[in-house]
């Protein structure tokens, strides 16, 4: 592998990425303004948006970029993990600049990130 064919799927990695980042700020913020009903509706079409952005960062460099499956996975899997692990260090970082009172679990949450803080990321918040 040369150095563009690295940079290439770093790159990849890198706006997918961002691009979840960007579907879960944009669909949260149209699910908090909506009533009930539609809440469900803004969560389903967030998880429709994910899965597109997932298939076609794993089509990307499948046929694309001629990888085999164990690297496209371990890619897809970064791009996935890097914003949810960016968001619970970033939490632990402001809970003590804004007094926050949550002081458990915060070493494993760092491990763990989408088990430990409520599963908000991943849609398993019953609120």
């Amino acid at each position: 592998m040369d150095a563009s064919d690295r940079r290439s799927w770093v790159r990849a990695m890198m706006l997918v990425a961002v691009t979840y980042v960007v579907i879960g700020i944009g669909f949260a913020a149209l699910a908090k303004s909506a009533d009930a009903g539609q809440v469900r509706l803004w969560r389903l079409a967030a998880w429709l948006a994910s899965a597109a952005v997932a298939a076609a960062h794993i089509i990307y460099e499948h046929y694309r970029l001629r990888e085999s499956p164990r690297p496209v996975a371990l890619h897809a899997a970064g791009a996935v993990a890097a914003p949810c692990t960016a968001r619970v260090a970033g939490g632990h970082c402001c809970a003590g600049v804004s007094g926050s009172t949550r002081r458990g679990g915060r070493a494993g949450s760092l491990l763990t990130p989408g088990l430990v803080d409520g599963g908000e990321l991943h849609g398993l918040d019953r609120r």
